[in-house]
């Protein structure tokens, strides 16, 4: 009931960022396909030790586990840091779900975690789910003009 009720609020939290962004719409692929050099932070919150940021061009949030990997095509647009519970970040790439999919399936299994379920890969929207060591890493990917939508969350199952 407990991982549950973690999870829940991992996903409840993925929304903050861009609720706190007021009347700002989330980036578009072509406002995300900034350079590395232009970030906008529309929001940058710390409420009750969660930090939470909205924008494009973002950085991974300090403390985010070395063990995932980051696709290099990845433009960050919300990131939260949730002390004692995990990570989230919602991002947006110009490569294909499956492309991206596939580096993670690789990259993860490289790095000890393993696969408990992923969607079909060829559905619209997949889902990965990977377990290591008392942690699950989920990776949810959906299809954005032509690109991913991507949502990574890091959770403590303890």
């Amino acid at each position: 009931m407990q991982s549950m009720f973690k999870a829940l609020s991992l996903a409840c939290l993925l929304a903050v960022p861009l609720s706190a962004c007021g009347e700002a719409p989330a980036p578009s692929q072509e406002d995300a396909a900034g350079s590395a050099d232009s970030e906008m932070v529309v929001a940058d919150r710390n409420l009750g030790g969660v930090r939470s940021q909205a924008g494009a061009n973002l950085d991974l949030p300090d403390g985010f586990p070395d063990d995932i990997p980051f696709h290099d095509s990845l433009n960050i647009y919300g990131a939260n840091a949730i002390p004692g519970m995990g990570f989230s970040v919602t991002a947006i790439s110009p490569e294909s779900a499956s492309s991206i999919a596939r580096f993670y399936r690789d990259e993860m299994g490289g790095l000890g975690w393993t696969e408990v379920s992923g969607s079909d890969q060829s559905a619209a929207t997949q889902v990965l789910r990977f377990e290591k060591e008392g942690r699950i890493a989920t990776v949810n990917l959906m299809p954005n003009n032509g690109g991913t939508a991507v949502a990574i969350a890091a959770l403590n199952q303890n």
